[in-house]
Order: structure tokens, then C-alpha cells, then sequence
């Protein structure tokens, strides 16, 4: 289909274009939840693998008086980054519509936000996946002997509470693991949202929930994808999102050694929200960019939303994974 004589050069086109294109950037860029977890790579320059090259840990020897001192190299190792997502999200909306309807004007006025959510839900699905490429399925990712990934529910008791909901020694535990690895400073939780309605009901915890963020540098009312703040629990900034992970079938121990088969279980993420450290990593290649315009051929008014961009693992040590219930469906026997 040739398309060439389509007229994008208008003053019109490009006037939509560019007041656009800024307004996508002010909603996306704060609202996008990975903004806030991800650390950013801004000095990828070219191409679309970028190599960075890591430097292990300095150890330590006994020393004995007199005794010739022993000097040890660094390790070097490297992991690789990669450009690897496309996204677009493009509308047509006809002339006739335009010409017939009323709403016309709003119609042309939601769509860099319509499309800016659309692309701000897909990113941030694809970062609360990113476990399975930082942790191994089916298994603890101990360090330090303690677990960074484990089913919910450490001291569930069926007479109080179903095995699955997070409780507060699931987040104490989590604290500790995390201290452990090395990871101190604020701690963020990402939970399914159906969490929020599970875990206040768990043992000991409606004492102890917080109704206002420790941190309170994130999300308070709310994101452009729907993600807000819940509560705080032993320290933990506690965020809902309908966005989170949802594992078909796995079988893992709870926190305290129990062996469970989870089918249908929402994952949970809690990390140190240290910026260097974080376990997610982004880098836009190209930026949200949206464009409207007229197709005189076909006679519709064209929208189109356009980014390039990489994600990969960042500190996999600063990642712990809990299955839980994401649902009414999730099963954990």
C-alpha cells in the first residue's frame, strides 16, 4: 500500500506532534513505576548490547607477625545489557467520525494518555517479569543460607489464616535476608493486589500496618498504570499493583522449610531502593514519541506512540521473590 502522499509535513501534524510528544514525556517519565525502581543507564551510546565490566569484593587474610604479606588480585567479570523491546501504540479514528461527533475534540486530546498508559502497563509488566531472569525457579537463591525466593506464609495457621497470604514474619524474614546479602536502606514491597485485602487479616499484622509510606518518595495517589501505596509493614514500603507476576506452576519451600506447590501464585517483590543497586535496569534507546496526523488517502486522523528501549537484570542479590495468592484461583497445597 503506498502510502507516500500522506500529508505529515502540515503545520497542524507538526504542531500535534510536538505538544504531544511533550505531554507524553511529562506522563510517562514521573508516572512509569520502573522509573522509580530501575536503575537508568545513561551512558549507553551506540548499538544494542552494552558490556559493562564488574569488579569483584576486596577479601581479607589472618596476618602473623614477621610473615610476608599476600596480595591478591581483584576479579573481573562482565554482564551483558541489551536493547531487546519495540513498542508502539498506534489509532485511527476516521474523518467521518470527527465530522459526525461531538466528542471529537476530547477523542484527539486522550489519546497521547490512552496510549501513554498502554505503554507505561506493558514496561511495567515486563520489569515485575524480570525475576525470572534474576532468580532461578524452584529453588531458594539462598545467600548468606537465607532464601531470596519462598512461598508466603511462614507462620500460616488454617485456624487464622490461609497458607499464601505474606505475612509479617514473611517481611521480617525478607528484612533479614536482605541485611545478610549486604542490602541496607529503604525497603520497597511490590504485591498483587489482592494482598492488600489478605494481609491485614494475617496474625499480628493489623497492629503493626502503617498508614503512611516510611519513605514516601514513590507513589502516594496513585500512577498512571493504577500502582499505589497500601501500607507499611516491619519496615517495608508496601505497594499494590495489578501488574504484578503470575507463575502457572512451582514448587518451593516457605520461609520457614515447608515444600508447597503453588499453581496460579502472584510474586511479590521486595528490594532495597538504592539507586546502583536495584535489581531491575532500563535504557531508552529511543524515547516516548507521538505523532497525529492526517491521512488523506484514507481519510482518518492517525495517532502513533513510538519507544525503544532495554531491560535486564541489575544486583540479583537485591531481589526477593514471595509466591503468594493473586487471586481467589491461586492454589498453594
Amino acid at each position: 500500500m503506498d502510502l507516500n502522499s500522506v500529508n505529515t509535513q502540515n503545520s497542524k501534524a507538526a504542531i500535534k506532534g510536538v505538544i504531544y510528544s511533550g505531554a507524553l514525556r511529562a506522563l510517562m517519565e514521573p508516572e512509569l513505576i520502573g522509573m522509580n525502581y530501575v536503575d537508568m543507564i545513561t551512558d549507553f551510546t551506540e548499538g544494542d548490547l552494552y558490556r559493562e565490566v564488574e569488579m569483584g569484593n576486596a577479601n581479607y587474610r589472618e596476618y602473623k607477625e614477621g610473615d610476608q604479606v599476600v596480595y591478591d588480585a581483584f576479579e573481573f567479570g562482565q554482564r551483558d545489557f541489551e536493547i531487546n523491546h519495540y513498542a508502539t501504540s498506534g489509532h485511527i479514528v476516521t474523518a467521518k467520525f470527527y465530522q459526525d461527533s461531538g466528542y471529537a475534540a476530547q477523542i484527539a486530546a486522550a489519546v497521547p494518555g490512552k496510549e501513554a498508559r498502554a505503554l507505561s502497563a506493558k514496561i511495567e509488566k515486563e520489569i515485575f517479569q524480570l525475576h525470572r531472569v534474576i532468580q532461578t525457579a524452584g529453588d531458594a537463591n539462598a545467600i548468606e543460607t537465607m532464601s531470596h525466593r519462598y512461598v508466603a506464609g511462614h507462620d500460616a495457621d488454617a485456624a487464622n489464616i490461609a497458607l499464601g497470604t505474606i505475612t509479617p514474619h514473611d517481611f521480617a524474614y525478607a528484612a533479614v535476608a536482605m541485611a545478610k546479602a549486604g542490602y541496607f536502606g529503604p525497603k520497597i514491597a511490590i504485591i498483587p493486589t489482592y494482598q492488600a485485602l489478605l494481609i491485614p487479616q494475617a496474625k499480628g499484622a493489623s497492629e503493626q500496618l502503617k498508614y503512611n509510606p516510611m519513605w514516601a518518595d514513590v507513589v502516594t495517589k496513585g500512577s498512571l498504570t493504577g500502582m499505589t501505596f497500601a501500607f507499611n509493614l516491619a519496615g517495608f514500603d508496601i505497594y499494590t499493583s495489578n501488574f504484578t507476576d503470575v507463575i502457572p506452576s512451582e514448587t518451593l519451600s516457605t520461609a520457614g522449610g515447608q515444600s508447597k506447590e503453588c499453581t496460579n501464585c502472584g510474586v511479590a517483590q521486595l528490594f532495597i531502593n538504592n539507586a546502583g543497586e536495584r535489581p531491575y535496569r532500563m535504557a531508552w534507546r529511543q524515547m516516548p514519541s507521538f505523532k497525529g496526523w492526517f491521512d488523506d488517502d484514507h481519510q482518518v486522523e492517525k495517532y502513533l506512540t513510538v519507544c525503544r528501549y532495554g531491560l535486564g537484570a541489575g544486583e540479583k542479590g537485591n531481589l526477593i521473590s514471595i509466591l503468594c495468592k493473586t487471586d481467589a484461583n491461586s492454589q498453594i497445597a
